[in-house]
């Protein structure tokens, strides 16, 4: 697959046109939910000072990008197959992060303590596009 198209299962293509048509043009866009709660954050299990994997979950837009805080400033985090944000090192575990959304909408999250084992709430939430 390549960026901008999307692979439909068999039934789904048949609603649109014959299987036998292979590809049809169609144009699409990405739609925000309107996803009633805020985002939490939840730390991997195994998560220390000294390394901790970070868990958006519950944001309404597609993430780009998340972040640490470190005394040398924003330190992007490398995403995961299984969807968390990895800092090898433990630099900013347990310290304010930075979401960015793929509209680029940009939100800070204070307060998260680095615990394991709990989801924790932020009160914020990504704007609808």
């Amino acid at each position: 697959m390549r960026w901008g198209q999307l692979d439909l299962s068999e039934q789904a293509f048949a609603e649109l046109a014959p299987t036998s048509t292979g590809r049809i043009a169609i144009t699409w866009s990405l739609l925000s939910p309107g996803t009633p709660g805020t985002i939490s954050i939840h730390y991997k299990n195994g998560s220390s000072p000294y390394w901790c994997g970070i868990q958006a979950i519950g944001h309404r837009n597609p993430l780009a990008r998340l972040e640490v805080r470190t005394g040398g400033g924003w330190r992007q985090l490398a995403r995961t197959d299984y969807n968390y944000f990895l800092s090898p090192d433990g630099s900013g575990c347990g310290k304010a992060i930075r979401i960015t959304d793929i509209y680029g909408e940009r939100l800070t999250i204070n307060g998260i303590a680095l615990r394991p084992e709990a989801v924790q709430p932020t009160g914020i939430q990504f704007a609808r596009h």
